[in-house]
C-alpha cells in the first residue's frame, strides 16, 4: 500500500516531497501494524489458560483434585497407566474368607462363621493377631466403634471380633500389651512390615502369675515368605513337623477355588525365658495359620479398563501381592485376556523382571521427600522386549516401580501415568508424566503427585484422561475459529490495500474484531464440556499435532478460494496428509486406525479418525483390539 502510493504520487504524478505526506505514511504504518496484530493469534494463551482453569474446576466434581495445572492437559496424551491394585482397583474392604488352620481348611461359607471354630490353637492364633498389629478397633467417647490402621490388619482384627471379643485376647488401646488373670504380655520390640522383608514381627514378653517369664516371637506376612521360615505347625495345641511338600500343598489348597484371595501366614516361636532375644531372629518358626483375605473389585473398574483400552491407553498392574492373586484380579478386571493367561511373560515378579531386563542397582541413591530409591541401569533392548508383554508386576517393590517408570520415560515415547499411596511411591510419582496419589495415602505421596484421586478410584483416572483430551479439543476449536477469522481479515485488508490506496476495514474496525475474537471466542470455545466420543480416538501423543480431516478440508478449501500465496511446488495440507498416508510404511492398513500396521477391525468412525502431519514415530503402546506381540 505504501509502495503503490509512493509510485503513483512521486513517479507517475511527479509531485514533490512534502511534510504533509508524513501523515499518510503514518496511516499506512498503523494499518500494517494492525494487520500484524490481527494475524498473530495472541488470544491463544488466554484460551489455553481459560480451558485449563475450567477443566481443573470441573475435574474436582469427577473426584480429581489437580495440584499442577499442566497435568490436566498432559493426562489427555497418556498412553500407559501403571496402577496399584489394593484400594485402587479393589474396594479396600477386606475380610477373612478362608484359612488353613489346625491342619485343615476352614471355609467361611461351609462353617457359616469362624466363631463356631473350636480348637486349643485358637487362643495362640488370637494372641498372635492381637499383639503383632499396629491397627486398632476401639470405642470413642460417644460410644461409637472406630477403626484405624492398615486395612489388612483390620481384617485380621475383624476375625477376633467374630470370636465374640474373648476376654483372654482383649487389648489395650495402644495394641502393645495384653492382660489376663494368668499372665501379662507386653510387646518389647517390633519390626514393621517392609516391601523388602514382606513381613511384620513382634517380640512379646510374658510375665506369669508365679513370676516366671517367657518370650515369644510373633510374625505375619506373605504366605510363601513365612512358610519358608516354618519347620513345624501347630495342630490341636501340639507342634508337629511340617512335611517337605506340605508348604506348596497349603498354598494350592488355599487357591483351589478362589485364586483372587490375598494369602497371609501367621507364625510364632518361643525364644527363651526372658531377655537376650530380638525380633530379627525369625527362623525355625511354628506355623499357626494361612489366611485368605478377600478384597472385592470396585464395580466400575472393569468398564473403566475397557474404556481405557478402547481409548488407546494400556493399563498395567503393579502390586505387592503374589503372582497367583495378582493374575486372578487382573483377569477379572480386564487387564489380562485369554492370550495373556497362557503367556509366562505376562505376570512376573518384580525381582525376576529386574533380572530379565538386566537391571543393576548402582550405589547412587535418590532422596525424594524422605523416600530412598536406588537408581538402576537396565538394558534397553531387554527392557523393551519384556515390557511389551508384561501385564502384571507382582511382588513389586518401590525400587522396581521407580526403575520401570524411569526406563519407560527414557526408552519409549509413551506418556506415563502412575498411581500410588505410600511414602515409598513418591519417587515414581514424581518421575511419571502424571502422578496420581490416593486421598487415603500418605502426605508425602500427595505432595509428590500431580493429581489426587479423592475417591481412591481407578475410574477417576479415565475421567482425567477425558478432561485432558477435552482441553486439547477446545483449544483446537478455538485455533480453527481464530485462524479462519485471521485469514479472512488478512485477505480483506491486504487485498483492499493492494487494489487501492486504503484498507476496506479501518484500524478501529480490525482491532474491534480482534478484541471480540480473542475474548468472547475464548470464553465460548475454551469452556466446552467433554464429549465421551473423545475416548474413541487414539492418544494425541507428544510428537505430532492432530488435525481433524474436516478441519483440513475446510482450511484447504479456504486456501484455494483466496488463492493464498505459496512457493512453487508447495502443497496443501490435505494433499500432504494424503501423500503421508500413501507413502509411509509405518502407517497402518485400512482395516485399523492405529499406528502399528495391524489388521484389527476398525473400531471408530471415519469421521473421528485423526492423522498426524509431524512425525512417523509410533508409540510403543497399541490401542487396537489386538495385543502387542
Amino acid at each position: 500500500m505504501g509502495i503503490k502510493f509512493s509510485i503513483d504520487t512521486f513517479v507517475v504524478q511527479g509531485q514533490p516531497w512534502s511534510v504533509d505526506f508524513l501523515e499518510t505514511y503514518l496511516e499506512f504504518f498503523i494499518t500494517g501494524v494492525t494487520i500484524l496484530v490481527v494475524a498473530i493469534p495472541e488470544g491463544l494463551p488466554l484460551a489455553v489458560t481459560i480451558s485449563l482453569a475450567y477443566s481443573v474446576t470441573k475435574m474436582l466434581e469427577d473426584k480429581n483434585l489437580v495440584r499442577h495445572l499442566s497435568a490436566a492437559e498432559t493426562m489427555g496424551t497418556a498412553t500407559v497407566i501403571c496402577t496399584d491394585k489394593t484400594g485402587t482397583l479393589t474396594q479396600n474392604v477386606m475380610t477373612v474368607q478362608k484359612m488353613w488352620f489346625d491342619g485343615g481348611l476352614v471355609n467361611r461359607e461351609a462353617l457359616g462363621a469362624f466363631q463356631k471354630l473350636v480348637s486349643p490353637s485358637k487362643l495362640v492364633l488370637a494372641q498372635a493377631i492381637a499383639l503383632n498389629s499396629t491397627a486398632k478397633i476401639y470405642t470413642d467417647t460417644d460410644g461409637n466403634v472406630q477403626k484405624s490402621g492398615n486395612k489388612t490388619e483390620l481384617a485380621l482384627l475383624g476375625l477376633l471380633e467374630e470370636w465374640e471379643h474373648d476376654n483372654r485376647v482383649s487389648m489395650s488401646e495402644d495394641c502393645k500389651r495384653l492382660e489376663t488373670d494368668e499372665y501379662r504380655a507386653v510387646v518389647v520390640e517390633q519390626r514393621p512390615f517392609t516391601s523388602e522383608t514382606k513381613r511384620m514381627t513382634s517380640l512379646v514378653e510374658y510375665t506369669y502369675r508365679d513370676g516366671s517369664k517367657e518370650e515369644r516371637l510373633y510374625t505375619k506376612g506373605a504366605a510363601e515368605v513365612i512358610l519358608r521360615q516354618c519347620s513345624r505347625v501347630l495342630v490341636s495345641g501340639r507342634e508337629e513337623q511340617l512335611a517337605a511338600g506340605q508348604r506348596q500343598a497349603i498354598l494350592d489348597d488355599m487357591h483351589n477355588d478362589n485364586r483372587s484371595l490375598r494369602l497371609l501366614a501367621v507364625a510364632y516361636k518361643t525364644v527363651g525365658g526372658g531377655g537376650g532375644s530380638n525380633a530379627a531372629d525369625d527362623s525355625d518358626l511354628v506355623l499357626l495359620a494361612v489366611l485368605g483375605i478377600a478384597d472385592p473389585l470396585r464395580p466400575e473398574v472393569t468398564d473403566a479398563i475397557r474404556k481405557a483400552s478402547h481409548a488407546g491407553i494400556s493399563v498395567r498392574m503393579f502390586t505387592g501381592d503374589n503372582p497367583v492373586t495378582a493374575a486372578s484380579i487382573a483377569a477379572e478386571c480386564g487387564i489380562m485376556d485369554a492370550a495373556d493367561a497362557s503367556n509366562p511373560r505376562a505376570v512376573v515378579e518384580g525381582s525376576e523382571f529386574m533380572r530379565r531386563i538386566g537391571a543393576s542397582h548402582t550405589q547412587t541413591r535418590t532422596q525424594t521427600n524422605g523416600a530412598d530409591v536406588a537408581a538402576a541401569a537396565v538394558d534397553r533392548d531387554k527392557f523393551l522386549d519384556n515390557w511389551k508383554e508384561l501385564r502384571v508386576l507382582a511382588r513389586c517393590s518401590p525400587t522396581d516401580k521407580y526403575t520401570v517408570v524411569e526406563s519407560l520415560r527414557r526408552y519409549t515415547d509413551d506418556i506415563i501415568a502412575v498411581t500410588g499411596d505410600g511414602t515409598n511411591d513418591a519417587p515414581a510419582l514424581r518421575k511419571a508424566n502424571v502422578g496420581f496419589a490416593m486421598n487415603d495415602g500418605t502426605q508425602i505421596a500427595k505432595e509428590a503427585a500431580d493429581i489426587i484421586l479423592v475417591d481412591n478410584n481407578f475410574a477417576s483416572t479415565i475421567s482425567a484422561a477425558l478432561w485432558g483430551r477435552n482441553v486439547y479439543s477446545n483449544i483446537s476449536k478455538f485455533l480453527q475459529f481464530q485462524l479462519t477469522v485471521n485469514l479472512v481479515a488478512l485477505v480483506t485488508a491486504a487485498g483492499g490495500a493492494i487494489a487501492s490506496t486504503e484498507s476496506p476495514l479501518t484500524t478501529v474496525q480490525m482491532l474491534w474484531v480482534n478484541l471480540i475474537m480473542d475474548s468472547l471466542a475464548s470464553l465460548a470455545l475454551a469452556t466446552g464440556r467433554p464429549d465421551p466420543s473423545l475416548l474413541d480416538q487414539r492418544p494425541y501423543g507428544r510428537w505430532g499435532v492432530e488435525l481433524d480431516r474436516r478441519a483440513l478440508a475446510r482450511l484447504d478449501s479456504l486456501t484455494r478460494a483466496t488463492r493464498f500465496a505459496r512457493s512453487p511446488g508447495s502443497t496443501t495440507l490435505s494433499t500432504r496428509a494424503a501423500r503421508c498416508r500413501s507413502t509411509s510404511s509405518a502407517r497402518p492398513s485400512t482395516s485399523c486406525p492405529c499406528w502399528h500396521g495391524c489388521s484389527a477391525p476398525r473400531r471408530i468412525s471415519s469421521a473421528s479418525r485423526t492423522i498426524s502431519l509431524a512425525t512417523d514415530r509410533p508409540s510403543t503402546t497399541r490401542w487396537c483390539s489386538t495385543r502387542s506381540s
